[in-house]
């Protein structure tokens, strides 16, 4: 079984804040699997393989822009939420997935690849980089967390975001490869609640449930 909660638009400390509670739920068999949707007010996340270096800006320039850092504890360097994200945060129980994270990773990805051919974009992974790429660019970043064997942290999806805010970072420590959005590449909007939508079925197919 799997629930779907969608928060809409939340505060990135209070989702972590929730994503731990519902770790420790799911950790007690209090809930079922839960797959979190929400979108963040503009926050660049340090990873556990990140640091404050990788970003760019000063901190005047950040908060003119409104843009606050959070250190995390995913997997991972630097990223970026902001609005026209989709973000997502899958709360499952490992442990009847098999415990194997390269298998969960591998299986995000493929939700979204799923995802954007709904779409009429052709994505794909790219051997080195965590994550899912069109044309030699990210388009979505992948970081998770794992605590006894519960998943949290997830996905981000970028749909409509603000592509400039990447410049103050370097996004997960890559330098040499671009950022893009649904659409930028389809170069028309998109609406979010489509992308929703297509990503819950896509991962419901993917894992199972």
């Amino acid at each position: 079984m799997l629930q779907v909660i969608d928060w809409g638009s939340m505060e990135y400390s209070r989702g972590y804040e929730q994503q731990q509670r519902l770790v420790k739920a799911r950790s007690q068999e209090l809930i079922p699997d839960t797959l979190i949707l929400v979108s963040h007010p503009p926050v660049f996340t340090i990873g556990c393989r990140g640091s404050r270096k990788e970003i760019l800006a000063s901190e005047d320039v950040l908060k003119g822009a409104g843009i606050s850092v959070k250190k995390v504890d995913r997997g991972g360097a630097v990223t970026y939420h902001g609005p026209g994200q989709l973000v997502v945060y899958p709360i499952l129980d490992l442990r009847s997935q098999g415990r194997n994270l390269h298998d969960l990773i591998y299986k995000y990805e493929a939700a979204v690849i799923s995802t954007l051919k709904c779409f009429r974009i052709s994505a794909g992974r790219n051997p080195e980089y965590i994550g899912v790429w069109v044309s030699g660019h990210k388009i979505c970043a992948v970081g998770i967390g794992v605590k006894h064997w519960i998943s949290y942290h997830g996905l981000a999806l970028n749909i409509s975001t603000n592509l400039d805010h990447y410049n103050y970072i370097v996004p997960c420590g890559i330098t040499h490869l671009g950022i893009t959005s649904m659409e930028k590449v389809l170069n028309k909007p998109v609406q979010h609640d489509e992308v929703k939508k297509a990503f819950v079925k896509a991962f419901i197919e993917e894992f199972g449930y």
